[in-house]
């Protein structure tokens, strides 16, 4: 507008000597008070309808970006973060242990390192039992640290418990993955010809981070226990227990010694 005003003024001042160009600064002065208007009123004027939809439509896709459930709208976000799929409440995955059956193998101490029981053909007999895992069906989840306790009955009255040994294992507990089997052994015939029921107190793994770490754990380990059983038939009863002490699978089982001096589990359905 001030340069629309003093092009007016020279105008007017100039009007009398010099007629022509003094039109010429009255158009310039009119066409600049049309432009400064005209932009003035764009300034004023509110939003279309078409770019207030568009303004709308970015504002919303922007909130849905920064409130959406990252599950929801798939396994990716903005920053490509991988997010699980949710699990429904009845879906859980539980452990699925099952005795599978009753088992006879040779087994022996290694003869170097830790003292822990190992098949072997060379070995004395074992009755055992094998533990699974199973994941067929709906699948199982995995549980650690299981442990088994045996306890051996003379009709009511108890002859001998404790929890036993797994083979291959030097803590008397073991991990079990989904698919994962076990074979836990229950008793064995020795070197005199007598059999014994067999349990392991031990409840800690070798250190292996360190050679006197692992040296000191071997030497303040206890030994493998063993207890002469009596030469009749006993039930024996096995529960599988997880680390926290909840009771994951019980079952009864009888001990059977007969007239050849062989001996072995049954399950008892």
């Amino acid at each position: 507008m001030g340069l629309a005003a003093i092009c007016t003024a020279i105008a007017i001042s100039i009007r009398h000597e010099h007629p022509y160009v003094a039109g010429s600064l009255f158009g310039a002065g009119a066409l600049l008070v049309f432009v400064t208007l005209f932009l003035a009123q764009k300034k004023t004027e509110p939003p279309s309808a078409s770019q207030n939809t568009q303004s709308t439509s970015d504002s919303l896709k922007q909130s849905q970006a920064q409130n959406a459930n990252p599950v929801a709208i798939g396994r990716y976000e903005e920053h490509h973060h991988r997010y699980p799929p949710p699990v429904a409440a009845d879906q859980q995955l539980h452990p699925n242990l099952r005795f599978v059956k009753p088992t006879k193998s040779r087994i022996e101490s290694r003869a170097f390192g830790p003292e822990v029981l190992t098949k072997s053909e060379n070995g004395e007999d074992a009755a055992g039992l094998l533990v699974a895992n199973d994941a067929a069906g709906a699948g199982a989840g995995r549980v650690n640290g299981v442990r088994a306790q045996i306890v051996f009955r003379d009709n009511d009255n108890e002859v001998y418990g404790g929890f036993g040994a797994w083979l291959d294992e030097f803590k008397n507990s073991v991990d079990f993955p989904p698919g994962k089997r076990r074979e836990l052994v229950v008793a064995v015939r020795q070197g005199d010809g007598n059999i014994y029921a067999v349990t392991n107190p031990r409840e800690r793994a070798l250190s292996t981070r360190r050679v006197r770490e692992f040296v000191r754990a071997l030497e303040n380990a206890p030994p493998l226990e063993y207890r002469l059983l009596p030469d009749k038939d006993l039930s024996v009863a096995v529960t599988l227990i997880d680390s926290d002490g909840a009771v994951l699978r019980e079952k009864q089982f009888n001990y059977e010694r007969r007239d050849d001096g062989d001996f072995r589990l049954t399950a008892n359905d």
